[in-house]
């Protein structure tokens, strides 16, 4: 009975001992992925890396991580500069160079931002943001007018901004009744992002008080500079 309370005391420190083992390991992984990303993307802040899965150990041997969540105040690459980013990868492939199978990426597009993209374009318009979308203020005829927009992605994964109303002098006219006369190319005014970091896509574009929530996605997307 002895020998078998030790076979079990044993076994139980080293399942421990594996854990913590495994437990440490992670966090070692957490900590050199944070400490990478400087080679990739200009980060502001301390980034906050999570890597899912039990054990982790296994995973290693496997040559593959099954998710990593990367979040931090902000940061900037290929000239895009995003807030409170939101990285999700799948699949991450720990060869040489490492890939993820699937990557989403969620950041704001700061007010001040889509100022500067829409003053690049020669637009004298002043962009004010909010969740029920854009609104650009100019001034026309002696007067002021107010163009209320949404953002949205195009067919070839560019942002534009759809007029939905305009208010000239305090009259207020929906776009709808103005397509017919202008066309729906004047009524859409196209912000030219520039290259987007690590090959994505945009897929998605939400107005929110402090800018534009931008979603990009990529498939088999290669993890280095």
């Amino acid at each position: 009975m002895r020998r078998l309370v030790g076979v079990l005391l044993t076994l139980a420190l080293l399942a421990v001992a594996a854990v913590v083992l495994d437990r440490v390991a992670l966090a070692l992984a957490e900590r050199e992925v944070a400490s990478r990303l400087s080679d990739y993307v200009d980060v502001q802040g301390d980034p906050d890396v999570r890597i899912s899965g039990f054990p982790f150990l296994t995973q290693v041997l496997a040559r593959e991580v099954d998710d990593v969540r990367v979040t931090a105040p902000a940061a900037a690459s290929g000239g895009v500069q995003l807030a409170d980013v939101d990285v999700r990868a799948h699949d991450v492939g720990l060869t040489q160079p490492p890939t993820a199978a699937e990557l989403e990426l969620t950041g704001t597009l700061p007010q001040p931002a889509l100022q500067e993209l829409l003053d690049a374009r020669g637009l004298d318009l002043a962009v004010d943001t909010g969740t029920d979308g854009l609104r650009l203020a100019t001034e026309l005829l002696g007067q002021n007018l107010e163009v209320l927009t949404e953002p949205e992605v195009t067919d070839t994964g560019g942002l534009q901004l759809r007029t939905v109303s305009l208010t000239l002098g305090g009259t207020q006219v929906d776009a709808a009744s103005l397509a017919p006369l202008l066309g729906d190319a004047l009524l859409t005014f196209d912000v030219a992002l520039p290259d987007l970091p690590l090959g994505l896509s945009l897929a998605a574009a939400r107005p929110q008080d402090d800018g534009v929530r931008l979603t990009l996605i990529g498939a088999d997307v290669v993890l280095a500079g």
